[in-house]
């Protein structure tokens, strides 16, 4: 944890609105500000900005919290990354004695390793042993100037090269081995991970080294293609992608989403500084979530064999679910943009870029090379699978459009096309319609007064919770009546505990300082209770009458009727009239 001095320093000089508007456009409305979500795709603004919490709650996404949060969420660090991003940025100076985390400890100990580590790399590209890569990156024609940018390295051919550096360094073998730098064999022996390679350091939005690749130089060479550091304390593979830290400050409106390594660096020598590629994975949810943060239309340009055309689909689904525009790049007479662009030069591949295909005409091409339209079968075959493709076009124009296009080159008559996607659509919705009264069905209904009181508990403990938020005050009222257990809801469990313990030790209760303490959820969940009750006052009376509930809630959940005598039942009663009076 840290220091409470620190966070309460860091909360005076980061403004909520100040940060947040440096990554969407704040707009006056009334008291706060409003601006459209960057976490979710829309037109019209959901997330207002509260100056006077010092929080932000979106009601489209329901993404909310502190400043800390919304840097977490935005720039895709955690909590302590983000405090120190924060602090970097109004000139703050994190005191060295503010962490006790081992795992934090750890962590800047690899990114310290993978610093000096990359560095290394990089010198051996001087060493004289390092000709083989040499002559690789000469075949590549890849700039000097290029080279640097990328701090492309060499791993000498050698067992344990970086080890005994690291070593030298003060390192221990844990964090060493920690990093995946180095392995351990069955008998205990370290050795190094990459050996006679050509690195490719993998660098985070932050600037910091998290991991490597290394490309094989000696075709004869037993082992892979493409070694990739394996998942780390600072590094998941999933969660990053190649070129990002460049790519964010591209003035380019699109992004181009490529396979590998070579390819980005072969765009960015051309002028393509908008480029990025996965790790060796198909696109995950997590990239193409971190992908949407920074652009909203994406240009596939995967390589031109099976394997590419399959991650492409993949992808075009992956990346709408976050709402990113697609198009998809048809490369022809080369298998990637790195052959394209040395076989014909950039400002082709700039009309490639131009000539881009949309998902729907991407899906088309695929279903013509798989039929024979000459054939009439074929011909049937195609349209039953075209007629699918359109009918989940949800808009009728663009619809209507590609309609009439497939129409025209088949020579069908396009009233018959129409009639069948029509067809297809009433038959989804039937489905989705039988599908949702079966869901119905299958709630119990006998259980509907239950979860109506739930619900009731629910709000009721949310209306305690930002009751103390705005009264601290009234916590030893409530503590005299309420207990931690009284509540059901887990996240408001720990929310009224945490409360209850810094208002205990005379410590701030704001969003800022329990984020220092509370998870993201409960954070969310703070968020959210100051926007539904912003201008709502309350008094002792409202807090007894939501205590009451919680109360009469826990007496009835523990009383069986059937097995109590007159005078237990006369106890029961009485005590519900005392939690009524108090």
């Amino acid at each position: 944890m840290i220091s409470e001095d620190f966070i309460n320093e860091l909360k005076n000089r980061c403004d909520i609105e100040d940060i947040i508007s440096s990554y969407a456009d704040l707009k006056r409305a009334g008291r706060n500000k409003v601006c459209c979500c960057p976490f979710h795709p829309e037109k019209t603004p959901s997330m207002v900005v509260y100056s006077d919490t010092q929080s932000f709650y979106c009601f489209g996404c329901s993404a909310g919290g502190n400043v800390i949060t919304f840097i977490k969420n935005i720039e895709h660090l955690d909590y302590v990354q983000a405090v120190e991003f924060l602090a970097n940025k109004v000139g703050l100076k994190i005191p060295e004695n503010s962490f006790d985390n081992k795992l934090y400890k750890l962590k800047k100990q690899i990114i310290k390793i993978n610093k000096i580590a990359a560095k290394h790399f990089f010198k051996n590209l001087t060493d004289p042993s390092s000709k083989l890569v040499k002559e690789y990156l000469i075949s590549r024609r890849l700039s000097p100037q290029c080279v640097q940018k990328f701090g492309l390295g060499y791993s000498k051919d050698s067992w344990n090269d970086i080890y005994n550096l690291l070593k030298s360094n003060g390192f221990t073998d844990e964090a060493i081995l920690k990093s995946n730098l180095v392995s351990k064999n069955q008998s205990g022996k370290i050795y190094d991970t990459f050996r006679n390679r050509l690195i490719f350091p993998i660098i985070n939005l932050n600037g910091n080294v998290v991991a490597f690749g290394g490309r094989i130089l000696n075709i004869n060479e037993r082992g892979p293609k493409y070694l990739n550091s394996s998942d780390t304390p600072i590094f998941k593979k999933s969660n990053n992608l190649f070129g990002l830290n460049i790519c964010k400050n591209t003035k380019e409106k699109y992004i181009i989403l490529t396979e590998g390594y070579m390819d980005v660096i072969a765009l960015h020598q051309a002028g393509f500084d908008n480029a990025i590629a996965t790790l060796g994975t198909a696109l995950t949810s997590q990239q193409a979530r971190l992908i949407s943060s920074y652009a909203k239309e994406v240009i596939i340009s995967y390589d031109s064999d099976s394997a590419g055309q399959k991650a492409t689909s993949r992808a075009i689904n992956i990346l709408g679910n976050e709402g990113v525009s697609v198009k998809v790049l048809d490369i022809t007479n080369a298998k990637d943009p790195d052959e394209f662009i040395k076989s014909f030069g950039k400002n082709k591949f700039s009309l490639l870029i131009k000539d881009s295909k949309n998902v729907f005409d991407f899906k088309i091409n695929k279903l013509k090379a798989k039929y024979n339209l000459s054939d009439s079968q074929d011909q049937v075959d195609f349209l039953k699978e075209v007629i699918l493709i359109l009918a989940e076009i949800s808009n009728p124009l663009e619809r209507e459009v590609y309609t009439s296009k497939i129409a025209q080159d088949l020579s069908v008559d396009k009233n018959v096309i129409t009639l069948q996607i029509n067809k297809n659509i009433k038959k989804q919705i039937i489905q989705n319609k039988q599908k949702h009264i079966k869901e119905i069905n299958n709630i119990n209904y006998n259980n509907k007064q239950s979860h109506n009181d739930n619900i009731k508990l629910i709000v009721a403990e949310n209306k305690i919770i930002t009751i103390l938020l705005k009264n601290p005050d009234f916590y030893k009222h409530a503590t005299s009546r309420l207990k931690v257990e009284d509540f059901s809801d887990e996240i408001n469990k720990n929310i009224y505990q945490t409360i209850i313990n810094r208002l205990v030790d005379d410590l701030p209760i704001d969003i800022t300082s329990l984020s220092n303490i509370l998870n993201d959820e409960a954070i969310k969940k703070i968020a959210y209770l100051f926007a539904s009750d912003l201008n709502i006052n309350f008094n002792k009376q409202d807090l007894d009458s939501y205590i009451d509930i919680l109360l009469n809630h826990k007496l009835k959940s523990c009383i069986n009727f059937s097995n109590m005598n007159d005078e237990q039942l006369k106890g029961y009663f009485l005590e519900i009239k005392k939690s009524k009076k108090l």
